[in-house]
């Protein structure tokens, strides 16, 4: 089963343990889910902590044999893996979302994510609840 998640704000060092932490939330409560898509569409800062979130991201999703995509990445994002060398391991390994295949997405049954800090590393959808 696919799952999306939207990412959206600064993905940093004030958002980014919660920001893992409600992943594995997400996870735990789908274990059926097979693939993992991080919609990165507003994603618009990510730093060196934020990385980090991402890779153990991987990590934690490589271990329960889930495929990982980070869908619609900003240009900031593409930059910052091609300049610590992450790009090939977060983004190559699964392949492209195009060969991701179908299967049920069930982005739009997920619950409500919370809102890590101001600026949020996920979007913020009618009366500030997380989308």
């Amino acid at each position: 089963m696919r799952r999306t998640v939207p990412v959206a704000g600064n993905l940093d060092y004030e958002n980014a343990d919660a920001f893992v932490a409600e992943v594995e939330r997400l996870l735990a409560e789908r274990p059926e889910t097979t693939r993992l898509h991080l919609d990165c569409t507003e994603l618009t800062f990510c730093d060196s902590t934020g990385l980090s979130a991402l890779l153990l991201i991987r990590r934690l999703t490589e271990a329960a044999g889930i495929e990982l995509y980070l869908d619609n990445r900003p240009p900031v994002l593409d930059r910052m893996l091609g300049l610590t060398g992450t790009f090939d391991h977060l983004v190559a390994a699964a392949g492209t979302p195009e060969s991701a295949g179908g299967g049920r997405d069930e982005s739009l049954n997920s619950p409500p994510l919370s809102t890590y800090s101001r600026q949020g590393a996920l979007r913020q959808g009618p009366g500030g609840a997380a989308e």
